[in-house]
């Protein structure tokens, strides 16, 4: 990686114990391995534990967890709470998204894909159309929530 990375990470701890578990396979199945032919050392394809959290431990971290690694200064709270289940009703979804507005909550749309804010965006504009002239409302889409681009970035090697 170039530059400064910055991690997100939860539950720092059990991804370090899941790598650990993993390199300590690498390591049962390479000393299985008949010697006539070269393979590389799993210290030369995989990383274990304690390399894990001594880069970790050099880099900045945002640590999502209620396990912390280290004690910070400063703590964020997001007060978010998920969606509810909706059972795949739209309907209800705008209604959701109303009550939130009234109550001066901000609901954030996350999607990866452009298109999706986009349809999202027409979907519940129809539906407000019906929604205000039954309410005699006047809610606007972009008052309801604010659509937020969810791109994940992977190294060329990951992808």
């Amino acid at each position: 990686m170039q530059g400064e990375p910055l991690f997100w990470l939860t539950k720092i701890e059990d991804i370090a114990a899941q790598l650990e578990h993993i390199y300590q396979k690498a390591v049962e199945e390479f000393e299985k391995l008949s010697p006539p032919v070269a393979h590389l050392a799993p210290n030369e394809l995989y990383i274990n534990q304690e390399y894990f959290l001594r880069k970790i431990n050099d880099s900045q971290v945002v640590e999502v967890s209620s396990q912390l690694l280290q004690n910070y200064d400063l703590s964020l709270d997001f007060e978010i709470t998920p969606q509810h289940a909706l059972s795949k009703s739209i309907e209800r979804l705008l209604e959701e998204w109303i009550e939130n507005y009234q109550k001066g909550i901000k609901t954030f749309f996350l999607s990866d894909n452009e298109n999706q804010h986009k349809r999202m965006e027409k979907i519940m504009s129809d539906l407000l159309v019906d929604y205000n002239r039954k309410n005699a409302s006047n809610y606007d889409v972009k008052e309801l929530f604010v659509p937020l681009s969810l791109n994940l970035y992977l190294s060329p090697r990951e992808r």
